[in-house]
């Protein structure tokens, strides 16, 4: 307690000696951490481990004040497991879970900041808290609504624990602003990204990777990363083990920074884990918005599709000066229950649980006629586009002493088209916070698929469907949701 008191009060120091303005907040988020949202897929969504969770941001120029509550589970595991081994021991399995309050305080400096290079060192501090928070309690409550399997286990920790945290982000970053007059706010760059965390006696972690990423006043807009993390563990805790080995080595994130609202995705690409953060932004609802016209459009929002919901993201850039925009989206389903009713009832000790999968990936272009006869209220647009839906049905046997084997996992990938055309509602900049304006959007399309017999395999499967045989296959599909635009 004496270090986290002495590293609190550096900090305090160090911000006495910063103009007024940069005390002042400017960014206050509340988010929620879920793995269902895979970001087409990219990971797999077993409910399990970083699996749900509440966070909050508190920022100005010069700091940030970040409180994340995070649920940690593992519902079943053998040790042998983590080096694709098997083992029908029984006595070898274990579960558990805990629950992370982590607080960090972090300090923004750029010792380097010239046009063409910056060079940015985050330190931090704060602590880290395991124990039982009744974080158990909102997982059911949530599981509940959703009509989902309660999830009980014993927490592992007995008591409560507090580390205290030492950390800093370091970031080399190169950037040129855009040769397009109406987007010379903006810049798009590359960087060099590196990170320390250490919470001293229950896990230290290193990372390092690079970016690309579009920004604007030193405000990341949209963020690609690729890195490796390293993470060591300092507890005898075994989810704490497994929850590290998920999260350790090659890394994929990616943020969309959307005004009010900001999507926040990561991913251990090693053993298909990872999860997403969606924010909201609240004081984005009072500043002054820039917004003046868009640059890229972005839509979030839910497609129904063989009897099921899809997660829907689509990202679309204009060219030139033409009404037609290049668009890459995904739409996925992230582990639902093959059979929601029949596991809600089941005893997962006994009974593995089966998911469906299906993530796709399409590119194409999107036309969009003129809206002058509504004043822009109705607008319509039609997308045109092609690529790759990833199949899978996954069992997961880890929460049953006997079986050898986590999961057993059947997938195919096969060439799809897709067509849709739709609606957009509301004038571009009647609803708009920052750099962002919002609009509704309503969609019909059909999504074909040549290998209509691989399709019909899964999907007969995933909604008990009886299409018979066929040589291609046509699904219809509604869509609708919230349409972005970002002025860069």
């Amino acid at each position: 307690m004496k270090r986290i008191l002495l590293c609190f009060s550096i900090f305090l120091l160090l911000l006495s000696t910063l103009p007024a303005a940069s005390w002042t907040p400017d960014t206050v988020k509340v988010g929620t951490l879920n793995d269902q949202w895979t970001m087409g897929g990219i990971n797999r969504n077993d409910d399990d481990q970083y699996s749900y969770g509440i966070d909050f941001i508190v920022a100005a120029e010069a700091w940030e004040l970040s409180l994340d509550f995070i649920g940690v589970t593992n519902r079943g595991w053998k040790d042998v497991w983590t080096e694709g081994k098997s083992d029908q021991n029984p006595t070898s399995w274990y579960e558990g879970r805990y629950d992370l309050i982590d607080l960090d305080f972090k300090f923004k400096t750029y010792p380097v900041d010239i046009p063409g290079l910056r060079i940015s060192v985050f330190p931090y501090a704060g602590f880290n808290m395991v124990g039982n928070f009744g974080l158990e309690w909102v997982q059911n409550l949530i599981h509940k609504i959703s009509h989902i399997h309660d999830v009980h286990i014993e927490y592992e920790p007995q008591g409560t624990y507090l580390f205290p945290v030492l950390g800093a982000d370091i970031s080399i970053a190169s950037s040129f602003n855009f040769a397009d007059e109406r987007m010379s706010s903006s810049s798009i760059g590359i960087s060099a990204d590196f990170n320390t965390d250490n919470a001293i006696g229950y896990e230290t972690s290193q990372y390092v990777g690079g970016s690309i990423f579009i920004e604007r006043n030193k405000e990341k807009i949209i963020n690609l990363s690729l890195g490796y993390k390293w993470i060591q563990q300092h507890t005898d805790w075994k989810t704490h083990s497994l929850a590290a080995w998920y999260y350790s080595g090659p890394t994929f994130s990616f943020l969309l920074n959307a005004g009010a609202l900001t999507i926040d995705y990561t991913a251990g690409l090693a053993h298909r884990s990872g999860y997403t953060t969606i924010y909201v932004d609240i004081m984005s609802f009072w500043e002054t918005p820039v917004w003046k016209e868009s640059d890229i459009s972005v839509r979030v929002g839910y497609a129904r599709q063989a009897k099921r919901n899809f997660n829907n993201l689509q990202l679309g850039m204009a060219i030139g000066d033409l009404p037609l925009n290049l668009v890459v989206s995904t739409r996925y389903v992230a582990g639902n229950p093959l059979n929601p009713a029949d596991e809600f009832k089941a005893d997962n000790h006994i009974t593995p649980r089966k998911k469906f999968n299906c993530s796709s990936w399409t590119i194409g272009i999107e036309y969009e006629s003129p809206s002058d006869w509504s004043d822009g209220w109705v607008s319509f647009f039609v997308r045109a586009s092609m690529g790759i839906d990833n199949l899978m049905i996954t069992t997961l046997t880890n929460t049953i002493r006997e079986e050898p084997l986590p999961s057993i996992d059947e997938a195919d990938i096969l060439f799809i088209a897709d067509l849709e055309a739709g609606i957009a509602l509301l004038p571009e900049g009647l609803l708009k916070a920052g750099i962002a304006t919002y609009q509704l959007f309503v969609s019909v399309g059909v999504t074909y698929y040549p290998d209509g017999e691989a399709a019909r395999y899964y999907l007969d499967k995933y909604d008990n469907g009886n299409r018979g045989d066929m040589v291609a296959l046509l699904l219809p599909r509604a869509t609708f949701g919230l349409e972005i635009g970002l002025d860069l």
